[in-house]
């Protein structure tokens, strides 16, 4: 990991990665092409391949436009739809005593927070310091 710690990863070093990570070669390979694609690292031929400085907030502002699409919202609101309906008949069907005990107490905890919540909103002036928690 010296290779991050100063910015620079040799040439011909996918064997010495391979052997660290526990994988092949052309994993390490392809790995290092995915990281160069996204821009993480940099290659400058016959010096080798350099961490690039990055930012993942610009990173992700920069690609929000290329996909996030009406299209792929629908998408994603689709499959969340599908795997969250299974996700709790799973957990129904599954579950434990003490499970369940501990979803009726964060249960209470929300039903609590929300009704200081509310109150706070419809008088601010007694709840002041209850809406802080």
């Amino acid at each position: 990991m010296t290779a991050i710690a100063n910015a620079k990863i040799k040439r011909n070093s996918a064997p010495e990665l391979a052997e660290l990570f526990g994988v092949n070669r052309f994993t390490v390979r392809m790995a290092l092409q995915k990281l160069n694609t996204l821009g993480l690292l940099g290659t400058c031929m016959g010096d080798g391949t350099y961490v690039r400085s990055f930012d993942f907030e610009r990173h992700l502002q920069n690609i929000y436009q290329f996909y996030m699409t009406p299209e792929l919202l629908e998408d994603v609101s689709e499959f969340r739809a599908v795997i969250e309906v299974e996700c709790a008949r799973l957990a129904v069907k599954r579950h434990t005593a003490q499970e369940l005990e501990e979803l009726k107490v964060c249960c209470q905890i929300f039903e609590d927070r929300i009704t200081v919540y509310v109150d706070a909103k419809e008088d601010p002036e007694s709840h002041g310091s209850e809406t802080r928690r």
